[in-house]
């Protein structure tokens, strides 16, 4: 850099790869311009995460960051104020405070979860299915049909369109309503409740067929709550209405083993689907690490995390029934960072959390999951009396009786 007036040799600059350039230490202004004041206050006001993330960028970058911290605050707009500081906080907690791992992060940040309503066409479009079952069950003259169609060319043409639950039911339908002198009007809401029916079926056992559950047939309605009568009943009624997975919040189960608390996590996660219509993910902790370490092996692992962190709920059942990794710590801490305050996470185990830490062979790690999942956790103690001693004794005492 040269003086225009005397061509007098005023700095050397060193050529650097583009993205790289810093400028030294002495040619830095003793103090912030307003403009970069002004951002870094509306840094602050954005969120605590936020501001501390946009000083640290300008602390290490200087005035060359300004660009950066400007592309930091244009995503509240995009995602709102608090998607961007909870996108700051895990940067700040991975150790990456920059603008691309915030953009990135809420570009694959997880998904609001979508109601039935949202996900089914045919609730938001009654009125082109009344106009369709209208057309076709109304004799009246068609310019491109010279003759009304029988009971068989309805039911072909209602699977056609993909409303099967129609073409199962317009027979009976029919019959009713002859039988019982049916307005068109109520012929026709009987109909699109069949198929809504039908639609709501099939979807509550996809959702129970993605969650894998081992034992999915069960259900509160099963479990016998005066066998351990000081189980908190009233708390796991509450968690089978899904509210805490609307809220975010977790929830630990413990308990010596045989007490029920896999029957009941796999109960709440199938009220959980049939109430809200959630997704929910069941994993055997041993499963659910065993499917970590293949991903890396694969090289499939963030995929693998992405799919585990995107449920609404994930149910992670018998942590401490077996022999764990030695990497099960670093891996469960992972996914519970990823989940914390995203989606709820139900952990059950037949360990007391104080000895997490030497079954997981890493206290620190331990700490700072136990942290996370503890803050927002509803937690029921399972027992004493276990179900499995109690059928032994009894086929015991039938055989003796015999």
């Amino acid at each position: 850099m040269l003086l225009p007036s005397s061509g007098l040799l005023l700095r050397e600059h060193t050529r650097t790869p583009r993205g790289h350039h810093r400028t030294r230490e002495e040619d830095r202004p003793s103090h912030a311009p307003r403009t970069t004041l002004q951002l870094l206050e509306r840094a602050a006001r954005a969120g605590r995460s936020v501001a501390t993330l946009c000083t640290e960028v300008h602390h290490r970058e200087g005035e060359t960051g300004t660009r950066r911290i400007l592309g930091v605050l244009s995503l509240a707009r995009k995602y709102g104020t608090a998607a961007l500081d909870d996108a700051c906080e895990v940067a700040l907690e991975v150790g990456v405070p920059t603008y691309r791992f915030v953009r990135r992060y809420l570009e694959r940040r997880t998904p609001t979860p979508v109601t039935l309503r949202q996900v089914d066409p045919l609730i938001r479009e009654l009125t082109h299915y009344r106009d369709v079952i209208a057309r076709l069950t109304q004799p009246h003259p068609s310019p491109r049909r010279h003759r009304d169609m029988n009971l068989v060319e309805i039911t072909r043409a209602l699977t056609t369109l993909r409303l099967s639950g129609m073409a199962q039911a317009v027979e009976a339908r029919l019959l009713q309503a002859q039988a019982e002198k049916l307005a068109p009007l109520d012929f026709l809401s009987a109909l699109v409740n069949d198929e809504l029916t039908r639609r709501s079926d099939s979807f509550i056992q996809r959702r129970l067929k993605q969650g894998a559950f081992r034992d999915a047939g069960k259900t509160l309605d099963g479990f016998d709550f005066d066998f351990n009568k000081k189980m908190n009943r009233r708390l796991v009624f509450e968690l089978a209405t899904g509210g805490f997975v609307e809220r975010r919040e977790d929830a630990l189960f413990l308990g010596p083993p045989g007490t029920g608390k896999s029957h009941i996590a796999q109960a709440i996660g199938r009220a959980v689907i049939q109430s809200q219509g959630h997704r929910v993910l069941y994993r055997e902790a041993h499963h659910l690490l065993e499917e970590l370490a293949e991903s890396s092996l694969e090289g499939t692992r963030r995929q693998t995390l992405d799919a585990l962190t995107s449920a609404p709920l994930l149910v992670i059942d018998d942590l401490g029934m077996r022999k764990l990794p030695a990497t099960a710590a670093e891996d469960l801490l992972g996914l519970i960072m990823r989940r914390y305050e995203k989606a709820s996470t139900l952990i059950t185990s037949n360990r007391p959390v104080e000895d997490w830490g030497k079954l997981l062979g890493d206290n620190a790690a331990v700490a700072a999951m136990l942290d996370r999942l503890l803050h927002h956790a509803h937690v029921v103690q399972f027992g004493p009396r276990s179900w499995r001693t109690k059928g032994a004794m009894e086929l015991r005492s039938a055989e003796s009786a015999g």
